[in-house]
Parts: structure tokens; C-alpha cells; sequence
């Protein structure tokens, strides 16, 4: 999942190197197109320059982004300093933040063993859709997934989410010395201590879930491996087994031979909620007619183009639109690549398939 504050400062810096963030430019003053006094440049600001958000107001009328004021900053702190255009400079501060963001999900994928050319990638929250497709198509993902109310993302993951608490005890020993009587007291006064905490929270019954975990490293390692035990303690064989196919997932190879040492004992709590229903839009009767053309910033490769603007309201399930093209959400805004193809699937969400997979990859 990727997601991106459009509050992320930008700037030149003493060695006169394009930055962007880790501040945060916050609510007040925020974006200088908030007109709240802000006056440093952010990913907000670039985005209304390259005409990928709209000018006016937002939620409500409660916020307006003014594109001067937003050139204004970017021009003072980026532009002039740089000696380039206005757009030049937007667009570099989008570059370099996909960059981040890039990096970001690779630490989360890559280096954990997982090739993102098997997953979908999420964009998520109210500025993730602007970039989603930029970042998945880095990654090689073959499409993006955009829930509707891709701003409220974490709030209903909150209200959908199983309850869960985690119990973890320190228990260093090597696995083959560990005792079976010793795991299992331990084991238990971790499952009591999480059906103790799950019934305080009104969860009984079949509601309540328990899985046994176990962190084991190699005699001599730093980093732990954790596994989930799905049989007895003294199934060691078992244990040894699972170890050694997570450890050579996520570092290419294991010791047939090496001494495993447990370092944790886990207990994983889960008070199960009942699945809320959900239902999708109507599908759509009509082919989907967008709202107005914006002159948009496509990327280098693609420049400018006069790019067709949807409103999110408007599309249905069995809606597939070629991009280039933005979809204004209530609470996001999605931007379609060229080549890419926009689907609006049964639950009403967005699913854009990255036509051009790989060719920008790194």
C-alpha cells in the first residue's frame, strides 16, 4: 500500500539540491495555495502548477487552492534558486518524491523477499491515488488498486479491522535444548492472559481467536525469523522446517545444518467481528462522459496534454476508460497515466491496469 501527504515541503538546499521533506507542512499555515500564509512550496502546490488538481475550492468551500500563490512559492524557494521554469520545477518535485515513495515500498516488498511483479498495489489515503500508478509502474506491478473513499482508508480499515492484541514473552534458548513442559506453561499463561484481555473487551466464544508464534534465529545472528506454530511444541522437525523456508524466502538460501535458537514466544489475540456488508454502485448504463478537459502535466516522457477530468460520482461498475485522464473523488483525486486503463470494478472502486508495465521500471 502507498500513500503520500501533499504536505511535504520542498526546497533548494544549502549545496543547492532539490529536497523534498520529511517536514510536514501541517494544516496551518500548509500548502501556500491554502492561502493561509504558507510559504513554502509543497506537493500540493506542485500538483495545482501541473494542472493534476484543480483550482478553487474543496471540502465544502472549508479550503481553495490558488495556483498563484502556489507558482509564487515554488518560484521563490525552487525555481529561481535552480534557474528553471515554474512547471520544470513542479515537475521535478513530483519526480523526486515518487523516488521516496518508491524507496519506501521496495523497503516494505523487495528487501523482505517479495517480488512486487506478483501484487497489486494499493494507493491509498488522499494523495497515494495522485502517484499510484507512477509508483506501481516503478515496481513493475501489472495494475493499482483505488478504493472509492481512498481518504478515509485508515478510518475504515479501523471500523473493519478484527480486534487484536499481541502478547510476547523473551525465552532464549537454544530449540533443541528448550523444554516441551516449559514452552507449553508459557504458551498458556500467554493464551490466558489474552483471553482475560479479549473478553474484557466483550469478545467470548468462537469470537475468540489464538495463534501461537515463536521468533528463532541462527546461533550467532542478530535478526530473529518468526514463525507460527500450527501444531504441538515438540514438533521440532515441523518447526525447523517452516523456519528454513521463511529464512530462504527472504534471504535466498538456509543452513541445513545451523543451530536455531529461540529468542521470543508470541500469542496472537484476535476478537473476530462480524463481516460488515457492503454493496456496490448500480453498474453503469451509459458510456461515462467526463466533466471538462484540464491542461495537465503528463511526465517527461509525455509532456503537457489536454487531459479529460471525471467526476468520481459519475462512474459506475463496467465503466473502462483509456487514460490519460484525473478523477476528482470527495476525498481524493486519481490520476490515470497515458496508455493505462481505468476499470470501475463490481464495488464500485477504482482498478487501473498499468498497460505500460516495466518500461520505466528500476
Amino acid at each position: 500500500t502507498v500513500g503520500a501527504g501533499g504536505g511535504a515541503i520542498a526546497g533548494v538546499d544549502a549545496a543547492g539540491m532539490l529536497f523534498v521533506g520529511p517536514e510536514g507542512a501541517g494544516a496551518r499555515p500548509g500548502p501556500a495555495a491554502y492561502g493561509f500564509g504558507g510559504t513554502e512550496p509543497t506537493i500540493t502546490d506542485a500538483l495545482l502548477v501541473l494542472g493534476r488538481l484543480r483550482a478553487g475550492s474543496y471540502a465544502g468551500g472549508a479550503i481553495r487552492l490558488d495556483p498563484g500563490l502556489a507558482r509564487q512559492a515554488i518560484q521563490q524557494s525552487v525555481a529561481t534558486p535552480l534557474g528553471i521554469d515554474v512547471e520544470t520545477a513542479a515537475a521535478g518535485i513530483i519526480e523526486l518524491l515518487e523516488q521516496k515513495l518508491l524507496g519506501a515500498v521496495q523497503r516494505l516488498s523487495i528487501e523482505r523477499g517479495y517480488d512486487t511483479r506478483r501484487f497489486v498495489l494499493v494507493a491509498a489515503g488522499g494523495a497515494g491515488p495522485m502517484h499510484g500508478a507512477s509508483i506501481g509502474r516503478l515496481l513493475q506491478c501489472r495494475s493499482v488498486y483505488v478504493p472509492r473513499l481512498s481518504g478515509a482508508f485508515c478510518a475504515l480499515g479501523m471500523l473493519h479491522a478484527d480486534v487484536r492484541h499481541d502478547f510476547v514473552r523473551g525465552y532464549v534458548r537454544r530449540l533443541d535444548d528448550a523444554s516441551d513442559d516449559e514452552l507449553e506453561t508459557i504458551f498458556a499463561g500467554l493464551e490466558r492472559e489474552g483471553r482475560r484481555t479479549l473478553a474484557d473487551s466483550g469478545m467470548s466464544g468462537d469470537s475468540i481467536v489464538l495463534r501461537r508464534e515463536m521468533d528463532l534465529r541462527y546461533l550467532g545472528q542478530q535478526w530473529d525469523v518468526r514463525v507460527v506454530l500450527d501444531g504441538a511444541v515438540t514438533e521440532r522437525g515441523k518447526l525447523r522446517d517452516d523456519f528454513e523456508r521463511e529464512y530462504s524466502r527472504l534471504y535466498g538460501h538456509f543452513q541445513p545444518s545451523g543451530v536455531l535458537e529461540v529468542t521470543k514466544l508470541r500469542v496472537v489475540a484476535l476478537g473476530l467481528l462480524p463481516t460488515l456488508a457492503t454493496e456496490g454502485p448500480p453498474p453503469a448504463q451509459a458510456a461515462a462522459t467526463p466533466t471538462e478537459r484540464r491542461r495537465a502535466f503528463l511526465g517527461f516522457e509525455h509532456g503537457w496534454a489536454d487531459t479529460d477530468v471525471y467526476r468520481g460520482a459519475t462512474l459506475r461498475p463496467g465503466h473502462r476508460i483509456q487514460g490519460p485522464l484525473i478523477v476528482e473523488e470527495e476525498t481524493t483525486t486519481v490520476f490515470v497515466g497515458p496508455q493505462d486503463l481505468l476499470e470501475i470494478d463490481a464495488a464500485g472502486n477504482y482498478l487501473i491496469h498499468l498497460v505500460s508495465a516495466g518500461e520505466g521500471a528500476q
